[in-house]
């Protein structure tokens, strides 16, 4: 499959969803702050060369290779009128990044983004769920994106050594990188809001409202030493998320108030070092991202329920022809 040019503009009127962890563009950089915080270290932090070889061998690679993140989540459904939290689901996600360079020395991406519902604190996986608002059940859809393409150019060191030149999903607020023992914490937060490609006068059950969006914050983790070798490309590193967002198409949940409520962790793992018990989970339910040179046209959550479902009728009427 050829690459396809998305741009920021178009990422952003179409994407949305579980993502980052969930998530949501966690596979691509974000701006970071200029200092480490008790820095006993010989890398200069301040330096954007540094800064980009960092970030980059944390989050993807700097060599000519595919980048796997496994993470794995609970999500609860958060109801305002009570302040309640109603267990949802874990949520099995995986994030692959398909690194290549160009002669002149821009690194480029493609990413793309699964995850597997799975029945609360199980590994049991979610074939239906039934609304506790309702006590209608709705068949469930597993997610998949992308392709999502950035590029990353190492002389850019006015734009932070590469940052801005990213095609992404999210445009993180930066939080300072903090050494912890042997440690490099990485943290970024984020908030998206943008129209609703599902706007509810057309699709008043699967549309959460006109406008859709997220609060979100991941953190990586990474061993100092990998760092600091220059023969490491790729650091194996942690992460960490929590993301507020809004109900998903497929649940039906309309414009009712609340929100989905993320927390999760994970981590950077080889091909072969992956379970197998999750590869043939991502070969039944979102078989595409294990087959991505015939993935086709990029797609999300959005993009789906546009291209496959018609507008649900409203719960009255479902009972009137009932």
């Amino acid at each position: 499959m050829t690459d396809q040019s998305i741009n920021r503009r178009d990422i952003i009127s179409t994407a949305g969803g579980l993502a980052s962890g969930m998530g949501l563009g966690m596979g691509l950089p974000m701006m970071m702050g200029a200092s480490v915080a008790n820095a006993a270290t010989g890398l200069d932090f301040n330096d954007p060369a540094v800064r980009f070889q960092s970030r980059i061998k944390t989050r993807g690679t700097l060599a000519e290779e595919t980048v796997h993140r496994l993470s794995t989540g609970h999500v609860w459904l958060y109801n305002p009128d009570d302040h309640s939290f109603t267990p949802f689901c874990t949520l099995e996600n995986y994030n692959v990044s398909e690194w290549t360079h160009d002669d002149n020395g821009i690194l480029r991406t493609r990413m793309f983004e699964t995850a597997v519902y799975m029945k609360f604190g199980t590994d049991e996986v979610m074939e239906e769920w039934t609304n506790p608002f309702t006590d209608e059940t709705v068949k469930v859809h597993h997610y998949a994106i992308g392709p999502m393409t950035s590029t990353h150019d190492p002389r850019a060191v006015d734009a932070d050594a590469g940052a801005e030149n990213a095609e992404r999903v999210i445009i993180a607020k930066d939080l300072n990188w903090q050494l912890v023992g042997d440690t490099v914490y990485m943290p970024a937060d984020s908030s998206v809001d943008y129209p609703n490609p599902l706007q509810p006068d057309a699709w008043p059950r699967a549309s959460a409202g006109e406008t859709f969006g997220w609060d979100s914050f991941i953190m990586f983790g990474t061993k100092l030493k990998d760092l600091e070798n220059p023969n490491v490309t790729q650091a194996m590193s942690h992460s960490w998320y929590q993301e507020n967002i809004r109900w998903q198409p497929w649940m039906l949940m309309g414009q009712r108030p609340g929100r989905l409520v993320a927390r999760g962790y994970g981590k950077k793992m080889r091909w072969k070092d992956i379970p197998i018990e999750r590869i043939k989970r991502m070969e039944k339910y979102v078989p595409e991202v294990l087959d991505r040179g015939n993935w086709g046209e990029f797609q999300n959550e959005f993009l789906w329920y546009l291209r496959t479902q018609k507008p649900k009728p409203s719960l009255d009427d479902k009972r009137a022809e009932g």
